[in-house]
């Protein structure tokens, strides 16, 4: 299906934006989406990632650097090309079907009309060609109401692929599927991302999305890039704690101390030990020590170095019940548990260490922390100095 020959790099060089006389809304973004792969642009709402898109749609034009698709300049301060002429293909937030054209003619659209029309027979075979691409066989003949979710959106996709574009972009293309229905669509969208061999863009603010369908991510907050790596590392090796709680480790805590420990972090907190990846100094300019817990790596249960909490409150979403729990003055944790809780029981939590990442200012070890830790003694502690009395 795909030709190499239709795709090529994306290059963005110095990109900046601001609207009037407000401030910027993008910051010299730099990056190089490779042929072929596919860039993720994450981030909230406001962080600049739909004005990033549309830059390199040509929707827009930047208030400072260039776009270039393959040796081709597409944008810069004193010139763009018109989106049309810029050979690529968008997939939209709402899909942007045309309700009274049936399936094969939404495909053939951009084949009928504009710069990329062709004869009726080719545009004949390329509509065919898409249908099997795209397992929509049987449908030709359907108008978008009569289409699933799922359906209508392989239809977009088939549409933005027949003019063959050197570039796909995706404008969050799954936020306005149900979350069952997204889930499958990611999984079908990752397969078909890697088939298609395209160049792609996609921008989202849903983490699972991003890692699931890129080759890279392309962090962005208030306008900046703050990481681009892939997707292991934005997850495995967040560059700050902001980065972090996007990727789901939702939960930020203040240890009593943090040290490094045959290259692994450990880190005190609530009469507990903690191990898991230290990631340096926080980029964003803090050298506080901090320690963030995704809550599917929190588990209650005893051990010698279990952290001891209270619950503060508990509530039921279905196949779980979803706990918050304060560790002292370290602040509140988030997990999932099989069982209610009341507010006030106290609990032991236990966390696996690819669930947890530090940052911050370290000291070279925890001895010292412990000494002082005993100073103030908890029930536990008192009992088991009473029996080494």
């Amino acid at each position: 299906m795909t030709d190499q020959r239709h795709t090529a790099p994306l290059l963005l060089r110095g990109l900046g934006m601001r609207y009037g006389g407000g401030p910027r809304v993008l910051h010299g973004i730099d990056t190089e989406v490779a042929a072929g792969s596919t860039l993720a642009v994450l981030g909230p709402s406001g962080c600049g990632k739909s004005t990033l898109l549309r830059l390199v749609a040509g929707l827009e034009l930047p208030g400072e650097g260039e776009v270039l698709l393959g040796d081709r300049v597409l944008s810069d301060p004193g010139a763009a090309v018109p989106p049309e002429l810029r050979g690529m293909g968008m997939v939209f937030q709402d899909y942007a079907l045309w309700p009274h054209l049936r399936v094969r003619d939404v495909i053939g659209y951009g084949l009928r009309h504009g710069v990329h029309r062709t004869t009726a027979a080719e545009r004949g075979s390329r509509v065919a060609e898409l249908v099997e691409f795209l397992h929509l066989e049987g449908l030709e003949d359907r108008r978008p109401a009569e289409l699933s979710g799922g359906q209508q959106q392989r239809v977009a996709i088939a549409r933005a692929l027949a003019t063959r574009p050197r570039l796909l972009l995706f404008d969050e293309p799954l936020s306005n599927l149900d979350s069952q229905l997204r889930g499958e669509m990611r999984e079908e969208l990752a397969v078909l991302l890697r088939r298609l061999g395209t160049t792609a863009l996609y921008v989202t603010h849903d983490v699972s999305e991003a890692l699931a369908l890129a080759d890279r991510v392309l962090v962005l907050h208030e306008g900046r890039a703050v990481q681009e790596a892939p997707p292991e590392e934005v997850f495995g090796r967040p560059a700050s704690g902001w980065v972090a709680s996007l990727a789901g480790f939702s939960s930020r805590i203040a240890p009593d101390a943090l040290a490094v420990e045959d290259g692994r972090g450990v880190a005190a907190v609530a009469g507990g030990r903690l191990v898991g990846r230290y990631c340096g100094e926080d980029a964003a300019g803090g050298s506080e020590a901090a320690v963030y817990l995704h809550p599917d790596a929190v588990r209650l249960g005893e051990g010698p170095e279990a952290l001891r909490g209270t619950v503060v409150s508990s509530v039921f979403e279905g196949r779980h019940h979803r706990l918050r729990v304060r560790l002292g003055a370290a602040g509140t944790v988030l997990l999932h548990s099989a069982s209610p809780h009341r507010p006030g029981d106290a609990v032991s939590l236990s966390v696996a260490a690819d669930g947890a990442v530090m940052f911050g200012r370290t000291q070279t070890s925890l001895g010292s922390t412990r000494a002082a830790q005993k100073q103030t003694p908890g029930p536990q502690e008192r009992h088991r100095d009473a029996l080494h009395r």
